[in-house]
C-alpha cells in the first residue's frame, strides 16, 4: 500500500537553538508591547503617552527583524562591533520602562566602551527584567559602573527571589523547556561569548540580583591602527609601562 503523503512529514519538528531563542526574544517583545497598552489606558499624561507609543514602535520594528531572520536561511552570528554600555542602555530606556513601570537607570559617569554583539546584549537587558516581572518585581535597578578595565552591570529586583534548590537548578542552567527562566541560559552563553563573569545571587522572599562583569576595550578612531584590538587589562599596561621605564634607565 502506497504510503500517505502526510506521514513523510516530520510530525512537532523541535525548533533550533537559535530559533527557541528569536521565539525567546519575540515573547519578550509582545510583553513590551502588552504592558504598553495596559499602560495607555489609564490615560497618561502627553509625555507618557509619546514615550509609550515609542516603545510599541521600537518593539514592533525589533520584532519586524527577528520575525525576517526567523524565515530566512539560519542565522549565523552577529558581528561584534565597539559600543558604549550606558547609551545602549538609555536607547532602551523607553521599552523598559513600558516593560517595568518601576524601573530605576543608574548608569556610572565612567567609559564603559564594550565589544559585543548589540542585539545579544539588548537581549539579554530585556530577559533579566521580564524574569524580574514574572517574579512580582514592583521595582527594577539597572546599574552600571566601571572597576579597573571591566564593567559591571547589575539587574537588581525586589521580586520572590528563589530559594536555594532553585537557584541551584538555575546556576546549572537546568529547566531549559521551561516556560519562565530558560532565558537565563542564553544569559549565561552571552557571558560566556564575550568573556564575562556572571553572577546570580537570590533568596526567597527578598528578591535577585544579577551581576555581570564584562571586559572593557580601548575608545579609538575609526582610522587609527589597531582600532578594533581589544584592551589589555590594567595590570599588563601597567607591567609595560615598568619595562618601558627600566629600558630607559638602562640606557641612560
Amino acid at each position: 500500500m502506497q504510503q500517505s503523503a502526510l506521514q513523510t512529514y516530520p510530525t512537532n519538528p523541535r525548533p533550533s537553538a537559535i530559533q527557541r531563542e528569536t521565539i525567546h526574544d519575540l515573547r519578550n517583545l509582545f510583553g513590551i508591547v502588552s504592558s504598553a497598552k495596559h499602560l495607555l489606558e489609564g490615560r497618561p499624561a502627553k509625555v507618557r503617552r509619546l514615550a509609550l507609543l515609542q516603545a510599541i514602535e521600537a518593539a514592533a520594528i525589533r520584532g519586524g527583524e527577528l520575525t525576517s531572520s526567523l524565515l530566512a536561511a539560519p542565522k549565523t552570528a552577529g558581528m561584534a562591533k565597539r559600543i558604549d554600555l550606558n547609551s545602549q542602555i538609555m536607547t532602551l530606556e523607553p521599552m523598559l520602562h513600558a516593560l517595568v513601570r518601576g524601573i530605576q537607570i543608574d548608569l556610572g559617569d565612567e567609559d564603559l566602551t564594550l565589544r559585543v554583539e548589540p542585539d545579544a546584549l539588548d537581549a539579554v537587558i530585556f530577559e533579566l527584567v521580564a524574569n524580574a516581572k514574572a517574579a512580582g518585581a514592583k521595582t527594577v535597578t539597572i546599574r552600571t559602573r566601571r572597576l579597573g578595565a571591566r564593567a559591571i552591570l547589575k539587574v537588581v529586583d525586589d521580586g520572590c527571589g528563589m530559594d536555594r534548590a532553585t537557584l541551584a537548578r538555575v546556576r546549572r542552567c537546568e529547566d531549559r523547556n521551561a516556560e519562565h527562566g530558560a532565558g537565563l541560559c542564553r544569559v549565561q552563553a552571552f557571558a560566556r561569548a564575550v568573556h564575562a563573569h556572571l553572577r546570580i545571587h537570590s533568596r526567597a522572599g527578598r528578591g535577585t540580583v544579577v551581576t555581570l562583569n564584562l571586559p572593557t576595550v580601548l575608545r579609538m578612531a575609526a582610522c587609527e591602527p589597531g582600532a578594533d584590538r581589544p584592551r589589555l587589562p590594567l595590570m599588563m599596561t601597567m607591567k609595560e609601562k615598568t619595562r618601558e621605564k627600566n629600558r630607559r634607565t638602562s640606557a641612560a
